[in-house]
């Protein structure tokens, strides 16, 4: 694991002042989605963290932004290196692994900071990674700046909103729905050439983003737990799924390893029985949060 929490939650959390618990539990940021085709590099691949998060969190905690979409390569670097100049605004490019913040330009070369890591990039390379994104030329500016730290209701609201999210998705390549159909169509994949490639990918992927941040989850709980007593229960019921993530990544990095078919099976068994887990996991959330009677910000934080 490269780190506990997202890189776009440190990024958001530097310009805050805020906790990075607190800016994933704000921006609803844990999700998956699932998505295939032959255009694809490896052909399956599953992703983590909410497309939403970033706007999520900016509108949440009052920063005004703008989300733009260049029309081409050279406008979109005439665009950002406008905005760079007047200095007024930070600028995010939507990269093939996720959201850099450009720091600034020297010459022809950007520095670009995720968070996490700080890299540099000739105009070239940027603007063919950017535009190998999906979306393709998505950019944000943003004014950065400190924010108090959010009510009790707001952390509410964004936990409601990421259960809603993994509960009720939009498609069957979203939410607990994905995972479910993820887990289905793991028995198709022996008729492509490329699933090992799949398999490998995806076991790195899981470990690398601590089960798809579900160990950044339980890290934000714990510290909350000290003003929100209940989040304790929550974390516990959090680290079954995270356990069946582990034994996923597990068996597709067998699978991967030795092209082995039986491991593959055996890693779909496993999908089954962890989207029931995170189905309980949010259910379980929203049981807490919604119902009558229920925690509030006035009682539980």
């Amino acid at each position: 694991m490269t780190g506990v929490y997202p890189p776009l939650a440190l990024l958001l959390a530097r310009h805050t002042a805020l906790l990075p618990a607190e800016c994933l539990i704000v921006g609803a940021g844990v999700h998956f989605l699932y998505r295939r085709g032959p255009h694809l590099v490896p052909p399956h691949q599953i992703l983590g963290l909410a497309p939403t998060f970033l706007a999520n969190a900016l509108n949440r905690l009052g920063l005004p932004f703008e989300r733009h979409v260049a029309p081409g390569g050279a406008a979109g670097l005439a665009a950002i290196t406008h905005e760079l100049a007047a200095g007024t605004h930070g600028v995010l490019v939507q990269m093939p692994d996720g959201l850099w913040e450009v720091l600034g330009k020297e010459a022809d070369t950007f520095v670009l900071d995720n968070g996490h890591s700080r890299r540099a990039a000739d105009a070239d390379t940027l603007r063919a990674e950017w535009f190998q994104a999906v979306p393709a030329g998505e950019w944000y500016s943003v004014a950065w700046q400190e924010v108090p730290h959010p009510s009790a209701s707001l952390l509410r609201t964004g936990l409601v909103d990421n259960a809603h999210a993994m509960l009720i998705s939009s498609g069957a390549w979203q939410g607990v729905d994905g995972i479910e159909f993820w887990g289905e169509d793991l028995v198709t994949w022996p008729d492509e050439e490329a699933w090992p490639a799949s398999a490998s990918a995806m076991a790195a992927y899981i470990r690398k983003t601590g089960a798809l941040w579900r160990c950044a989850l339980a890290k934000a709980l714990e510290q909350l737990t000290p003003s929100w007593p209940t989040a304790f229960q929550w974390r516990s019921r959090l680290e079954a799924s995270i356990a069946l993530w582990a034994e996923v990544a597990d068996h597709l990095a067998d699978a991967g390893s030795r092209a082995d078919t039986g491991a593959l099976l055996r890693a779909r068994s496993r999908v089954l029985r962890l989207a029931a887990a995170e189905s309980r996991f949010w259910g379980h959330v929203l049981d807490a949060l919604e119902r009558p009677g229920g925690p509030t910000a006035h009682n539980q934080m």
